[in-house]
């Protein structure tokens, strides 16, 4: 049970026994731990562009129904209200609306016409998609998988947005029970070959679990939501700062 926990944990953001702040604040230490040589750049973000210019930018996050419900209770403290937030205080003139999409856990087929479903009715500049974590734990054939990523881009584009991914979530316990790499390694494909920026979030967490920096493997609760609320945050700051820069 501890360990199903921990692992929805990873994916959820935090909702008890933390000090409020407010969503986008920075958490103590001015910067987020990042390998030497780690980059994420983010060169072209053309409908994010023209939105910041009309004053009104719409994001989309796919997320997993979990993730949903958590945000529903509290959504200060989710990774896309924390990128919001810090889009918001980069263009104060802009009106920048976040909304999810729980889809994340939907087999191929039903979860492209969810996304197409989704586009149409919520019209958003920007999708971001972290992805590769739920095949991984169904072990889904990686071609299939590889169609999917392509798939998504595709729709994504054609419904006139840009589109950010992120691979699979890294915990040392999450590495011992699912076979991980393959499928970051699809994402970072599927992302290079279609020139769409791509968030290696996977290589980031395992550089904060191997340098003590957070400890991935925490065993009491206290401890996994406080570990992930920092995971949350870093990952949404680096966001923020990609996409500030990609419209500067």
């Amino acid at each position: 049970m501890r360990r199903r926990w921990f692992l929805t944990a990873m994916m959820t953001p935090p909702l008890l026994a933390q000090p409020r702040r407010a969503a986008g604040a920075d958490p103590p230490g001015s910067a987020v731990p990042i390998p030497d040589d780690f980059t994420f750049i983010v060169e072209k973000l053309e409908a994010v562009r023209a939105a910041v210019d009309r004053r009104a930018l719409t994001l989309m996050t796919i997320v997993g129904p979990m993730t949903a419900s958590s945000a529903a209770k509290d959504p200060s403290l989710t990774y896309p209200a924390v990128l919001a937030s810090r889009l918001k205080a980069a263009w104060p003139d802009v009106r920048v609306q976040s909304g999810l999409l729980p889809i994340a856990r939907m087999e191929a087929a039903l979860f492209q016409a969810s996304l197409a479903a989704g586009l149409s009715q919520k019209t958003p500049n920007l999708v971001i998609w972290g992805v590769g974590g739920t095949a991984a734990a169904r072990g889904d054939d990686l071609a299939s998988f590889h169609i999917q990523l392509a798939d998504a881009i595709a729709t994504t584009r054609s419904a006139g947005a840009d589109m950010i991914l992120m691979t699979p979530q890294y915990a040392p316990v999450v590495a011992r029970l699912m076979n991980l790499p393959p499928y970051r390694d699809a994402v970072l494909k599927e992302a290079q070959e279609a020139a769409v920026p791509v968030l290696d979030r996977y290589e980031l967490m395992r550089y904060w679990s191997d340098n003590g920096i957070l400890d991935l493997d925490a065993q009491t609760q206290t401890a996994q939501i406080s570990v992930a609320h920092t995971a949350n945050t870093w990952i949404a700051r680096l966001l923020a700062d990609g996409i500030v820069k990609a419209v500067a």
